[in-house]
This record gives structure tokens, C-alpha cells and sequence, in this order.
């Protein structure tokens, strides 16, 4: 009974597209990073307040990019206030604007939104 004919796998579409999955894997890895710099590096230049908002600010992301992995809604506004929070801080303790993180994360945050639909 065999027929010349193979049946080919179903193409089974992803849930999370691949984009985002790559954005997760970045965030949390840069987020490990963070908890470790502030886990194991000495006191910074610019006080205390720097260690504790990296350490805020590495949970949050991990926290946001864990809910962007399972496609969650509130994931996108929890990155979304982690970075308006995040930069206002960085402003207030360092005293600085570093642009190319700006543009990073405006970037992140309008992909975000580009799937926000297909998210739950």
C-alpha cells in the first residue's frame, strides 16, 4: 500500500515571531549581565543609587521580557514604563543621555507594538 506520494509535516506557525524571540534573548541576556555587574563589580563612581537602579531596573527586564516571550499585553507596558523610569533615572544619577540606547529601545518599544495584536 505504499503510494508514491510523501506526505510532507504540517508547517506549524510559530506563536512569537522570530524577531521578538531575538529581542527576548537579548533583553534577558543584557539583564543577567546587569544582575551581574551589580552583583560582583565594586562601587561606582556615581554612588550607591547606580548599583540599585541597575539591579531595579535588570529585574524588570527580565520580568518584561519573560511576559514578551509568552506574548503578553502587559509585557509591552511594563518595558514601556521600565525604560521612561529607567531614563529618567539614568538622567537623574549619571547625568547624561547616551542617544544610541534612546533610539534602542524606541526601537524595541515600536516592534513591540507592531505585534501588540497578537499578543493576549
Amino acid at each position: 500500500m505504499d503510494t508514491a506520494q510523501e506526505t510532507q509535516p504540517a508547517i506549524v506557525e510559530s506563536r512569537r515571531p522570530i524577531i521578538l524571540t531575538i529581542v527576548c534573548i537579548f533583553g534577558i541576556i543584557g539583564a543577567i549581565a546587569n544582575l551581574w555587574r551589580v552583583a560582583f563589580d565594586g562601587p561606582s563612581v556615581f554612588g550607591p543609587w547606580l548599583l540599585v537602579t541597575l539591579a531595579i531596573s535588570a529585574i524588570f527586564t527580565l520580568v518584561s521580557m519573560v511576559g514578551v516571550w509568552m506574548m503578553r499585553r502587559w509585557a509591552v507596558y511594563t518595558y514601556v514604563v521600565l525604560c521612561i523610569v529607567g531614563q529618567i533615572a539614568w538622567q537623574v544619577i549619571v547625568g547624561i543621555v547616551i542617544w544610541k540606547a534612546v533610539l534602542l529601545r524606541c526601537l524595541v518599544i515600536a516592534l513591540l507594538f507592531v505585534y501588540f495584536k497578537r499578543m493576549r
